[in-house]
């Protein structure tokens, strides 16, 4: 969903149904993955190899949620006070940063915004809106993996050659 008010601030967010999953998906996958296991092999594994299976589910839900933590539900650029917003997924946290701190935008099978002191992701790749505003933000680097996933060919010269 894209909003834009009169101060020149866009603001790009993803669905309701996006964001539910992004915060809760683990515990979704470790139920889904878990109970069939469980009832598949019934009996037939020792103490040991259920702590395993438990353990190794506690573990993959950790890098699931470092992973997720990378991740931006909601971008708002504001191009009169050269600043731009990121609501991060799993703590809600919002990061703002100037323009001037963006070292660089690249695409590459997502949106990865590279701060000064970290790296941000988002993955609306099929939005020109977002990538026409991004574009005046700062030059856009694109990556291998934009030409399976990313925006067409005309698009990314359009982008080029507007700068």
């Amino acid at each position: 969903m894209i909003s834009y008010n009169r101060k020149k601030i866009y603001t790009f967010d993803a669905p309701k149904s996006e964001k539910f999953l992004g915060n809760h998906l683990e515990k979704i996958l470790v139920f889904f993955l878990m109970v069939p296991f469980f009832f598949v092999f019934k009996g037939e594994l020792s103490l040991n190899g259920y702590l395993e299976v438990v353990f190794s589910c506690i573990v993959l839900m950790f890098i699931f949620v470092m992973i997720q933590k990378k991740f931006a539900y909601k971008i708002s650029i504001d191009l009169v006070a050269q600043k731009i917003q990121f609501h991060m997924y799993r703590s809600n946290k919002l990061i703002e940063a100037s323009f001037s701190k963006l070292d660089t935008i690249r695409i590459n099978g997502y949106v990865i915004f590279r701060l000064h002191d970290r790296t941000i992701f988002y993955k609306d790749l099929q939005n020109n809106k977002l990538f026409e505003c991004l574009n005046r933000v700062k030059k856009i680097e694109w990556g291998i993996l934009c030409n399976i996933w990313g925006p067409g060919k005309e698009i990314r010269n359009k982008l080029n050659i507007d700068r």
